[in-house]
């Protein structure tokens, strides 16, 4: 009886740990907007104080031409908060005097570091890989006219390894319990 039970609860603690990555979700900024916090598909992107407004217009991320100064501080995090992977995104135009960088974060350390100061169709990101958080920053001081397009993240999963220990202690006092009836 106390094996039946115990083997039913390590199933499902480990069945509750062990989650499939959802397909990657790509955003494609149809809807206009322009304000502090714009939100797709479950994921956000907010301007930080003294940041200028998220800007969604004509299918893209970022400003129309021209009109620096403008200082981009914008954070990307998940609506319901947990790690995501940042996979690839369309740099429809950068100007090179006005580069933009786009830093992964995981626990308010950086991660990740990519730059971009040309157009870039289907960039893939590399190790921008388990993030709570991602940056894109600029200080634009000429042209001001950053856009992007397309951007595809994918919400990660609860890990395997993070049930271990459970099992682990769960297994030990199985074994305590049977050589105790022994």
């Amino acid at each position: 009886m106390l094996l039946r039970a115990a083997f039913l609860v390590a199933t499902v603690v480990v069945a509750t740990s062990v989650t499939a990555n959802a397909a990657p979700i790509t955003l494609t900024f149809n809807t206009p907007f322009n304000g502090l916090v714009y939100t797709e598909a479950g994921l956000n992107i907010s301007a930080e104080p003294g940041s200028a407004n998220v800007n969604v217009l004509n299918g893209v991320l970022g400003f129309g031409c021209c009109s620096p100064p403008i200082v981009i501080d914008w954070s990307l995090t998940l609506s319901g908060g947990g790690l995501f992977d940042l996979i690839s995104i369309d740099a429809v135009h950068v100007d090179s005097p006005d580069p933009v960088t786009f830093t992964g974060w995981l626990g308010g350390v950086a991660v990740a570091l990519h730059t971009f100061s040309g157009n870039t169709a289907g960039f893939n990101f590399t190790g921008f890989t388990g993030l709570d958080e991602v940056t894109i920053t600029a200080n634009m001081a000429t042209f001001a006219d950053p856009q992007f397009d397309n951007l595809t993240y994918d919400a990660s999963a609860v890990p395997a390894p993070a049930a271990l220990p459970l099992l682990v202690v769960g297994l030990g006092g199985l074994a305590v319990a049977r050589r105790r009836r022994a």
